[in-house]
C-alpha cells in the first residue's frame, strides 16, 4: 500500500509509546514528527504545517486539553486526535467540545495499534480533512 502525502505530528510522554505508534504511522504517512512535551508540540505546530496531530491526554508541562485549547487561541489549522491510556466519556466529550476532531484509547497490541491509525487516517481521508475551527 502507498503511503499518503500527509505530515503528522505525534505528542507523548512515553519513549516507547512514541516508536510504537511512530513506527506504525511512518508505514501509512509520508511526514512523523514527534513531540514529549506540550510546549513542544506548539513550537512544531507553529514553526510547520501538519495535517494531523496525534495528542496524548497526559503530558509532563501542560495536559493535551491546554494544548488543545493553545492550539484554537493560536488560530493553528491541524486535525486533533486525542489519545489516552485512561479513558473515560467525559474526557472524550471536553475534548470534542474544544475542538478534537477524535479521541482513542491507546490500543495495548502493536495489531491495536495499527488498526487504530489506519482507522483514524481512513476517517480523515474520507472526510477530506475537516477544519476544527475557524476564528473570527
Amino acid at each position: 500500500m502507498a503511503r499518503s502525502s500527509l505530515k503528522v505530528l505525534f505528542v507523548d510522554d512515553s519513549p516507547s509509546i512514541i516508536a510504537v505508534f511512530g513506527e506504525a504511522l511512518r508505514k501509512e504517512v509520508k511526514k512523523v514528527d514527534t513531540a514529549m512535551k506540550g510546549e513542544e508540540a506548539l513550537e512544531r505546530l507553529r514553526k510547520e504545517k501538519y495535517d494531523i496531530l496525534f495528542l496524548d491526554w497526559f503530558l509532563p508541562d501542560m495536559n493535551g486539553l491546554e494544548v488543545l485549547k493553545k492550539i484554537k487561541e493560536e488560530n493553528i489549522d491541524v486535525t486533533t486526535i486525542m489519545i489516552t491510556g485512561k479513558s473515560a466519556p467525559e474526557m472524550a466529550q471536553q475534548a470534542k467540545r474544544e475542538g478534537a476532531y477524535d479521541y482513542i484509547e491507546k490500543p495495548e497490541s502493536i495489531e491495536g495499534i495499527e488498526s487504530v491509525i489506519a482507522g483514524s487516517l481512513k476517517r480523515y481521508k474520507a472526510e477530506k480533512r475537516p477544519r476544527i475551527f475557524l476564528k473570527k
